[in-house]
């Protein structure tokens, strides 16, 4: 944004005499369409600098009250524009989709902790080695080689294992649902 533009001394003065002349009406016009003291200073500013940089205002301004009313009106709708602007950042809209959990529901959270009390009972159905290779297996993500490695048995027998565990546990959710 530049700079605004100069006031040249005889502009001046006659916006001066404008602006006071009609100080108070305009006063009364910004209290009732703006209501909140700041605000109505802030109008009566922005007012008289308009008018004060308005180049050749007193050539131009043949009816000086409605002049200032249709200036004060403009100010007055400006404001209000930039505060609906400003509302708008702050709107929430209450749609369905933006009021639903980003999580699983509470229903959802049940049959979770259901499936894993589950499977954690059908773990404790699984032998020593068939618990081992399979949390080996699936959650370490070791090889069938690995494991069978880490245990000492074949590698044929490690992945017989993580089967056997990975079929009873299909089993077992299966039969829930």
């Amino acid at each position: 944004m530049g700079n605004p533009p100069a006031v040249r001394e005889g502009e001046k003065g006659f916006a001066f005499r404008l602006y006071m002349q009609h100080r108070e009406s305009m006063l009364g016009f910004f209290r009732r369409a703006l209501r909140e003291p700041e605000d109505v200073a802030d109008a009566m500013q922005e007012l008289y600098l308009r008018l004060a940089r308005q180049p050749d205002l007193e050539s131009r301004c043949q009816n000086q009250k409605a002049y200032l009313f249709t200036v004060a009106t403009n100010l007055v709708n400006d404001g209000l524009r930039k505060k609906y602007v400003r509302s708008l950042d702050l709107h929430v809209s209450l749609d369905h989709d933006t009021l639903e959990a980003k999580g699983p529901s509470p229903e959802e959270v049940e049959s979770l902790r259901q499936q894993l009390r589950l499977v954690q009972s059908t773990c404790d159905t699984l032998s020593d080695g068939e618990r081992q290779a399979f949390f080996m297996h699936r959650v370490n993500r070791m090889t069938y080689r690995e494991v069978s490695s880490e245990l000492r048995v074949s590698e044929r027998t490690a992945r017989r294992w993580v089967v056997q565990a990975l079929s009873r546990l299909q089993d077992a959710l299966g039969s829930s649902s």
